[in-house]
C-alpha cells in the first residue's frame, strides 16, 4: 500500500468572469492502511481533489506524493491508483468474470495470474455466483461489488471511491457500508472515500476530512469531529439528529455567541432547569426524536421512547453541563 501527502492543492474553473478557485491550499495526510473520507456539500471540492488524486483533473498548484514521491506530472495510468466511481463504468457486453479481468489484460498479463486474481477479487466481494452475468443482469449492490472486484484485481496502492454508494437506495447502502468496512478491515489498503452523506463518514472512516467552499474545516477521528466540532459548519454537519444551536443568552451562558447541544444530551425531568412545548414526537422504535418550542427556540432531544413526553405537555428538561458546546461570534469553537 502507499501514504499519501498533499501539499498546498490548489485548482481553478474557468467562469465567466475568469478564473474561479475551486480548491484553496488543500494539504492533506493520508496513512498507509488508512481510510480518510472527504466529506461535505455538494460543491465544496471534494470530488475535484479525489480526481487531482487521481490525475484526473490537472493540478495549478501545490503537489500530491506518493510514498513521498511526487506524481502530479504522472498519467493517471502510472500512479497504480484504481478509482471506483458513482456510475459503476461497467462493460455492458462482457460478463462479471470478463469485466474484472480487462484491465489485467490490458497490462497483458499471464493468464493463469488474470484467473487468480478474478478468483481472489470475486471471493473478496463475494460475487462468484454471478461471474457468467452481464452488468444488466445485475442489482445496483451487485454492480457495484462487480466495479469494487475490477479496483481488487489491479492490486493498487491506492484506492479511491468517488460516492459509490449513493446510486443505491438506503436499505443497500447501509448494507454495503458494512461490506466495505469489512473488506477495508481485511485489506488494510489505503483508501480515500468522498461523499456527502455524514453517515456514510461516520461509519466508515478513521478519520473524516471535512470540507467547504474548497477548504479542509477540520480531520479527525469521527469521534473527535462529533465531540469537539471546530466551528459552528462541522458541528451542523455531523449528527443525525442535528445538533442544537441556541443563542447563550438563551439558557444564561456568558463568554460564549452560540451553544450547542447534542440531540442526546438533553434529559427528561421533573423540575428541570429549562421547559419546553412538545409540538411533536418521532416514533423510531427503541428511542423517539421530541421536537420542543423553547420561547422562540425550537430544540429537538433525542431519547430512550418510554421517556418521551406527549405531544402538546410542557415538559421540564436539563442537559448535560459538560457536553456543552461553546462557540465564538466568528462561529469559531471556545476551548
Amino acid at each position: 500500500m502507499a501514504a499519501v501527502a498533499i501539499r498546498g492543492l490548489g485548482k481553478d474553473a474557468a467562469g465567466q468572469e475568469g478564473l474561479i478557485p475551486i480548491l484553496h491550499n488543500v494539504s492533506l495526510d493520508v496513512a498507509d492502511g488508512e481510510l480518510l473520507v472527504l466529506v461535505g456539500p455538494s460543491g465544496c471540492g471534494k470530488s475535484t481533489l479525489l480526481r487531482c488524486v487521481a490525475g484526473l483533473e490537472s493540478i495549478e498548484r501545490g503537489e500530491v506524493q506518493l510514498d513521498g514521491r511526487r506524481i502530479n506530472e504522472l498519467a493517471p495510468g502510472a500512479r497504480d491508483v484504481a478509482m471506483v466511481f458513482q456510475s459503476y463504468a461497467l462493460y455492458p457486453h462482457l460478463t462479471v468474470r470478463e469485466n474484472l479481468a480487462f484491465p489485467l489484460r490490458l497490462r497483458k498479463e499471464p493468464e493463469s495470474e488474470i484467473a487468480a486474481r478474478v478468483a481472489e477479487a470475486l471471493e473478496l466481494t463475494g460475487i462468484s455466483a454471478l461471474v457468467d452475468r452481464r452488468p444488466s443482469q445485475l442489482s445496483g449492490g451487485q454492480r457495484q461489488r462487480v466495479a469494487i472486484g475490477r479496483a481488487l484485481v489491479r492490486r493498487p496502492r491506492l484506492f479511491l471511491f468517488d460516492e459509490p454508494l449513493s446510486n443505491l437506495d438506503a436499505s443497500l447502502r447501509a448494507r454495503m457500508r458494512v461490506e466495505l468496512k469489512r473488506l477495508h478491515a481485511r485489506l488494510r489498503a489505503t483508501m480515500i472515500y468522498v461523499t456527502h452523506d455524514q453517515v456514510e463518514a461516520m461509519t466508515l472512516a478513521d478519520r473524516i476530512a471535512v470540507m467547504r467552499s474548497g477548504q479542509v474545516e477540520q480531520v479527525g477521528t469521527p469521534r473527535e469531529l462529533y465531540d469537539r466540532p471546530a466551528n459552528l459548519f462541522v458541528a451542523r454537519f455531523l449528527g443525525t439528529p442535528e445538533i442544537n444551536l441556541v443563542p447563550a443568552e438563551a439558557l444564561g451562558v456568558v463568554g460564549a455567541t452560540t451553544l450547542g447541544l447534542r440531540p442526546e444530551d438533553i434529559y427528561f425531568e421533573d423540575r428541570g432547569p429549562l421547559a419546553g412545548t412538545v409540538e411533536l414526537v418521532e416514533e423510531l422504535g427503541r428511542t423517539s426524536i421530541v421536537h420542543l418550542l423553547v420561547g422562540d427556540q425550537r430544540i429537538v432531544a433525542l431519547v430512550e421512547s418510554p421517556q418521551a413526553p406527549q405531544p402538546g405537555v410542557v415538559a421540564s428538561f436539563r442537559w448535560d453541563p459538560e457536553r456543552l458546546h461553546r462557540f465564538d461570534q466568528h462561529e469559531q469553537r471556545i476551548a
